[in-house]
């Protein structure tokens, strides 16, 4: 998961969602590390950085509104669900 402004990260929320119910705690940690906290492209540093990121991802309306189109919301979840997921689950790491 990039925070690159080219990168359309709503179209990769179902797939991290789903992860998180069929990865392994440490698979996920370790891609973290690896894309985001290792690469000095990125601004976050650590994990509360890259939580503090998402956040503010998750609380953008145009964000929230493209994760309820079909087309994006292919696990048929209620979008606030899925965020809050997500959240829970980087909190814990």
């Amino acid at each position: 998961m990039k925070f690159q402004k080219h990168r359309r990260l709503w179209r990769h929320c179902n797939w991290r969602f789903y992860d998180i119910g069929h990865s392994n705690k440490t698979r996920i940690k370790k891609c973290l590390e690896t894309f985001i906290l290792d690469d000095p492209d990125m601004r976050e540093n650590d994990m509360q950085g890259v939580y503090r990121r998402i956040s503010k991802v998750f609380k953008d309306k145009m964000y929230r509104r493209n994760l309820g189109t079909k087309d994006v919301n292919w696990l048929d979840e209620d979008v606030d669900t899925v965020l809050k997921g997500i959240l829970d689950y980087i909190k814990k790491l």
